[in-house]
């Protein structure tokens, strides 16, 4: 994540412009993680705002999952980028569809039981 050990955010793959318009989407907090592409150029992320948004390659709304707090990871997408799970500070695990039209979004949801360890700088 964030290219190397120092998180320089570098990549050996140079920039290109398609031509394509910039364009901004705004979320009810701050941000604080790296969104995961999938191959069609559809973009994942969790925001402060306790959702997590799937938007199109153009940055228009295409889902999104309210989770009961922040969410502050990347996400992790399926090698057939059907499912992408994703950590939630309500100490939930969410594996969630990628389908525009699922009917049920959440697939499983895993809660995190142990209590915090000792000396635990963040405490979810």
């Amino acid at each position: 994540m964030r290219h190397d050990a120092v998180n320089s955010g570098l990549s050996t793959i140079p920039a290109a412009y398609h031509g394509d318009r910039p364009w901004s989407f705004t979320t009810g907090a701050g941000l604080f993680i790296t969104p995961v592409v999938d191959g069609s150029g559809m973009i994942y992320f969790g925001s402060a705002d306790h959702n997590f948004y799937a938007l199109t390659a153009r940055g228009k709304l295409c889902w999104k999952l309210q989770t009961g707090n922040i969410i502050d990871a990347a996400a992790a997408l399926d090698s057939a980028q059907r499912t992408v799970t994703i950590g939630s500070a309500d100490d939930n695990l969410y594996h969630l569809s990628t389908s525009p039209r699922a009917r049920r979004r959440v697939a499983w949801r895993y809660h995190a039981t142990l209590p915090p360890v000792p000396g635990q700088l963040v405490d979810w």
